[in-house]
This record gives structure tokens, C-alpha cells and sequence, in this order.
């Protein structure tokens, strides 16, 4: 099995940025599957057994994921590509709008539900995220900070958090 991952308008992701996981197709009775190997690049051929098996490919360090199911026939190299659509967000805590990063603080990236999908610290932090929308939340000084964002396949943005006064 190779794979291989694109990302907006059918460009190559940068194989760095991409890990695949296989799965077996089989799940034990808590339906989870077992997985095959992991922390794969995108181009490495795997030599597995005949059979279907899950695929899990995650653009960049967050929740920008792609599962397939791909059917392996024994004696052939079976060739499989993914499409990822993703966007790129970074985030500012300012005292004002368009003003200089605080340093040294926490984010928490969340769904409207609650669910964390990141977590990180610094000034300015990117993730890549599947496109949706989200909450983040920044902390600094023991103060929290939260401000609702969206998301949009192929596009970069910056989202300002700014202090109150």
C-alpha cells in the first residue's frame, strides 16, 4: 500500500505535515480496531496482507483528518490518495485590535460542544484545523479569554483575542 495526500485545489501536502495510521478492518467487541502501524509519511510503501484495512490521515498537529477504507489484493501495489481540507488559523491575545502578541499564554482550542481539539502555549500559535467552527480560549495571569472563530477550507486567518479594558 502507498499512499498519498492532497490538500486545497489538488496540490500535494507537505509529506512532513502528514502522518497516516492503518488500521485492521476487524474490530474486537468494543468496536475499536487494531492498529497496523502508525506515524507513517506519505510515498512509504507498506507491505501488508490481503484484506481491507482503515486509513486515518492527519494533516498538521490537530483535528484535520481523513478516513478510507482501502482493499489490498495480495501481489499488487495498491495506490491510494486522500484529500484534505483544511485551514489555517493563528492566534493573537492583544491588548487592542491589530496590536503587538502577549507572550507566555495558554489556548485551548474547543468545538461548540466543548470538546478540546488543541491545546498549546505562546504568542502566536498555527494550527492546522478541519473547517468548522470553533471557540478558542486564551489564559493569561490566571484571566481567561475566549472568542468563537470559523474555519474555512483553504483559507489562512489570524484570530485576535483582545484584553478588555
Amino acid at each position: 500500500l502507498r499512499m498519498a495526500a492532497l490538500v486545497e485545489h489538488g496540490a500535494a501536502a507537505p509529506p512532513a505535515s502528514v502522518t497516516i495510521e492503518v488500521f485492521s478492518d476487524e474490530r474486537d467487541q468494543f468496536g475499536n480496531r487494531n492498529r497496523i502501524v502508525g506515524g507513517v509519511r506519505p510515498g512509504v510503501i507498506l507491505r501488508l496482507s490481503s484484506g481491507i484495512y482503515n486509513v486515518v490521515s492527519t494533516y498538521g498537529d490537530a483535528n484535520a483528518q481523513v478516513r478510507a477504507d482501502v482493499s489490498v489484493e495480495a501481489g499488487k501495489l495498491t495506490e491510494a490518495t486522500v484529500a484534505h481540507a483544511v485551514g489555517k488559523a493563528t492566534f493573537r491575545l492583544v491588548t487592542r485590535a491589530g496590536g503587538e502578541a502577549i507572550a507566555d499564554t495558554q489556548w485551548v482550542i474547543a468545538t461548540p460542544q466543548g470538546e478540546v481539539v488543541k491545546e498549546s502555549v505562546g504568542a502566536l500559535p498555527t494550527h492546522i484545523l478541519a473547517p468548522g467552527r470553533y471557540t478558542v480560549e486564551a489564559t493569561r495571569g490566571g484571566q481567561k479569554y475566549a472568542q468563537a472563530f470559523e474555519v474555512e477550507a483553504g483559507q489562512a486567518r489570524t484570530v485576535e483575542v483582545v484584553l478588555p479594558e
